[in-house]
């Protein structure tokens, strides 16, 4: 990648980011939950700008889109620091309420948890444990960035079969996340 001109780089950033914009959009989101939503689309824009400005360190990653993914949950955590200080300046904390140290504490374990599980290739081995047909659908809905109509083209099934491969797929990801057996 490093012989690419700067107009290949610019052109190969813009298809990744537009291929993986819904992924990014929705780890934001998890960071964000209901209450900072609003702060989503200013995210997504400031993963973006990131990503122009370190274009060269992006498009040298194996795995580009790990890489956007944590930018844009970091960036929404930096959001919503700012949106919560805010707050908090126009009606302090009750006792109800977790407090900015708290809430910075979980931030720092979910981080420290996130990078163990890229080093170790979680995610992957996740994916791996799915059935073969269910585990291609996966992979080109979320790792290709395909439509489920070009999904259903591919493995010659309908759109409806599609959703359910993902369904299945991602209440199988969660079970076993939720199970703690990794």
């Amino acid at each position: 990648m490093l012989k690419a001109t700067e107009n290949e780089k610019n052109a190969l950033l813009g298809e990744l980011f537009e291929n993986y914009r819904g992924v990014i959009l929705f780890s934001i989101l998890k960071v964000l939950g209901d209450e900072d939503k609003y702060l989503a689309e200013d995210c997504l824009s400031q993963t973006f700008l990131i990503a122009c400005q370190k274009k060269d360190i992006l498009l040298s990653k194996e795995k580009p889109i790990l890489w956007l993914i944590a930018t844009g949950k970091n960036c929404a955590r930096h959001l919503k620091r700012q949106a919560h200080t805010e707050r908090e300046k126009m009606c302090p904390l009750d006792d109800q309420h977790p407090s900015f140290a708290e809430e910075r504490e979980e931030d720092f374990i979910e981080d420290m948890i996130y990078e163990e599980w890229i080093r170790n290739n979680v995610p992957q081995m996740l994916i791996n444990e799915l059935h073969p047909r269910t585990r291609q659908a996966f992979i080109a809905k979320y790792k290709e960035g395909k439509s489920n109509a070009e999904i259903a083209a591919e493995m010659n099934v309908t759109e409806s079969t599609v959703r359910t491969f993902l369904t299945d797929a991602r209440k199988q990801i969660t079970a076993r996340v939720k199970s703690g057996k990794l």
